[in-house]
């Protein structure tokens, strides 16, 4: 014996023959719910349950027999409260109240579904039961309350049950459930989050009662299709994964110039790329990498100590990778040329020695 409330989701195909013998298929959704609570109406005799929870002698999910109301009497009613739907603003199509039956005695086998609802009954057509237990069911399109569709709050208020009928009544009931026939409300769903080319995700949901599912695929080897939703709707678009080609600048590795390269590519249905470290320029001898650059390693060593024009002295070193060396000497009679050192590099400069000097000899002034 099930207690409590039991809500069941299923699948059911509705075949649609159209015109010159085309057909479409398209589906729908039902879902039951079960008595899970006693109603307005006690009246019918329990066997297998008690008195004060007179619904659990049919609340089953599958038939059980060994419980179950019976009456053997003219017009007595019993009633029912049920599970919640669990629905929103979904469209119900109908309800359907459903009694697994047979009949008390061969004279005592006719009743009929009963819905209460503000205070009035309203009574179904009358079933005829038999010897063994058959499912009895009848649908209802529109509220017999109000005459109109049903809404889902009528649905979840819903109070059913069964009454024996007036003449030939009677009968044993062992299971009662109602089946809610609904359109599905439009849904998406993105297991990659959205517009996302870096992941392949799965767009799932309905679409006109339609189930559906997409996944992300490349449509060529840089293009995906990206499946994503916009509020409730799926779209999808086809994007390129990028432009092949360097990025960023150029760095230092291993004593050379490199930049990245960029390769994109779509690949199980997402973008995603590869970076190679590429050669732009290979230092010389003689020459370090600096700031993405390759730079020469110039030395400059002077033995006068620097620019000193009173001693003749020699530069030499490394310039740009070539060796060199000069030594301090005079143009004429009163300029010296001198050679010294500024930032590892060589430099001259004419220096006249005329004034606090008599004149240039020998690469000096004097």
């Amino acid at each position: 014996m099930n207690r409590g409330i039991v809500v069941n989701h299923e699948k059911a195909t509705i075949l649609f023959v159209l015109v010159l013998a085309l057909a479409s298929f398209a589906s729908a959704s039902t879902l039951t719910i079960r008595p899970d609570g006693q109603g307005t109406y006690v009246a019918w005799a329990n066997t297998g349950c008690s008195s004060s929870t007179e619904y659990q002698c049919v609340d089953e999910t599958s038939p059980d027999t060994a419980d179950y109301l019976s009456t053997s009497s003219k017009n007595v009613k019993e009633s029912f409260t049920f599970g919640s739907t669990g629905l929103t603003t979904e469209t119900i199509n109908s309800v359907t109240l459903s009694y697994y039956a047979k009949y008390a005695s061969s004279t005592r086998y006719k009743f009929q579904p009963l819905i209460y609802s503000g205070g009035t009954d309203y009574l179904g057509t009358v079933f005829s039961t038999g010897s063994s237990y058959v499912t009895h069911g009848q649908t209802y399109t529109t509220n017999p309350a109000t005459g109109s569709a049903w809404t889902v709050a009528a649905v979840d208020a819903l109070e059913a049950g069964m009454k024996s009928y007036s003449a030939s009544y009677g009968g044993i009931v062992a299971q009662a459930y109602a089946v809610v026939d609904y359109d599905l409300l439009d849904s998406c769903a993105d297991t990659d989050g959205g517009n996302v080319i870096g992941t392949q995700g799965t767009t799932s949901g309905y679409l006109s009662d339609d189930a559906y599912s997409h996944d992300d695929y490349c449509v060529s080897a840089g293009t995906v299709n990206e499946y994503y939703c916009s509020g409730n709707y799926e779209q999808s678009t086809q994007t390129s994964c990028g432009t092949d080609g360097y990025a960023g600048s150029n760095y230092c590795l291993s004593g050379d110039v490199y930049r990245d390269y960029v390769d994109y590519f779509c690949a199980t249905g997402a973008c995603d790329s590869s970076t190679t470290p590429t050669l732009q320029q290979d230092c010389a001898v003689g020459q370090y990498c600096s700031g993405g650059a390759c730079l020469w390693n110039n030395t400059c060593a002077d033995t006068d100590g620097g620019y000193n024009v009173y001693v003749q002295g020699t530069v030499s070193g490394v310039n740009y990778g070539s060796p060199y060396g000069f030594t301090d000497y005079c143009g004429n009679g009163t300029t010296l040329v001198e050679f010294f050192c500024s930032g590892g590099l060589y430099q001259a400069d004419g220096f006249n020695c005329e004034g606090d000097f008599t004149g240039c000899s020998s690469g000096a002034c004097y």
